[in-house]
């Protein structure tokens, strides 16, 4: 269960998204599904280059994560690891406002706390088994006139013979 914080600063346990949930409405299409590292699949190849380049910090802030069930759970993830010196705050997003410093939502995390957040969310949602080796060959729209709902066929080839073909209502495309 995800851990959230009540208005008099208390974690408490807040239901989560089953993983059964996870596991039978989304599908994650990765060519770098196979290389070996610690978060398997799932981000393997964003830690690969993480490792070689030596990044120890994130540039983004620490509501860019994985996580649907709260945007805060990283930091929550952090202070419940006593890791909140790994929040580190991005000092260029600083401004004046009065007598205070605003420093908004700008804190970015470590590498590490990064990493091991989402090796959490993983085992928590499952998240290994819905990663299917494979790259999305081509994206077609379909348009349904007589109900006016939109699907996404998607060809995913995994070198097989022949591509897997996917429609679904909804689509995300991560790329890069």
């Amino acid at each position: 269960k995800a851990k959230k914080k009540t208005t008099n600063g208390e974690a408490k346990d807040s239901p989560a998204i089953p993983s059964s949930f996870v596991q039978d409405n989304f599908m994650v299409v990765d060519a770098c599904a196979d290389t070996p590292s610690s978060l398997h699949g799932w981000m393997g190849n964003w830690q690969k280059n993480f490792e070689c380049m030596e990044i120890s910090q994130l540039r983004s802030p620490i509501g860019a994560h994985a996580d649907p069930y709260d945007p805060r759970s990283l930091q929550y993830f952090a202070e419940d690891q006593n890791r909140d010196s790994e929040l580190i705050p991005l000092e260029y997003m600083k401004k004046k406002t009065g007598r205070w410093d605003f420093h908004g939502p700008y804190n970015a995390p470590s590498t590490k706390v990064f990493r091991d957040f989402h090796k959490q969310l993983i085992e928590a949602y499952g998240m290994d088994s819905i990663v299917q080796p494979g790259k999305v060959d081509s994206v077609h729209v379909k348009r349904h006139p007589s109900n006016a709902h939109t699907t996404y066929v998607l060809e995913i080839s995994n070198g097989g013979s022949a591509p897997m073909v996917v429609e679904t209502p909804r689509l995300v495309c991560a790329m890069g």
